[in-house]
């Protein structure tokens, strides 16, 4: 065949989309925002696995005080503070600069998760 639209052969193109035909980076990546902000501030929370195992100890480690599941306490350990920790990082920062309170928090770092997991998205995919 002769390529997309002019072919008799019914193959279909295996040649790279031009330019043209891709989306930008800047579109990609704004339509994935919209929907990921879209949804860290109006989804509700889907699984319970969420709230404990991730944003309570969150909470704990940033503010102090809050509930510490099973799987975290010192007698047991099963899970590591390491992904914990690694969202405090951002939770802190804006806790620091902003002076947020609890809800303000848990909208920030939904919404900071999200923004990120969209340019991992642009960029990797």
């Amino acid at each position: 065949g002769t390529g997309v639209g002019g072919g008799s052969s019914g193959a279909a193109s295996t040649a790279p989309l031009g330019e043209s035909e891709c989306l930008s980076f800047r579109t990609m990546l704004s339509c994935l925002l919209i929907f990921r902000l879209s949804a860290a501030m109006l989804a509700p929370i889907m699984d319970c696995d969420e709230t404990f195992n991730y944003l309570e100890p969150v909470h704990y480690v940033t503010r102090g005080s809050g509930m510490q599941t099973w799987e975290y306490s010192p007698q047991f350990a099963l899970r590591s503070y390491a992904l914990v920790e690694a969202y405090a990082v951002p939770v802190r920062i804006a806790q620091g600069l902003l002076g947020m309170d609890k809800v303000r928090t848990f909208f920030f770092l939904r919404s900071f998760l999200g923004a990120l997991s969209a340019v991992c998205e642009v960029v990797f995919c």
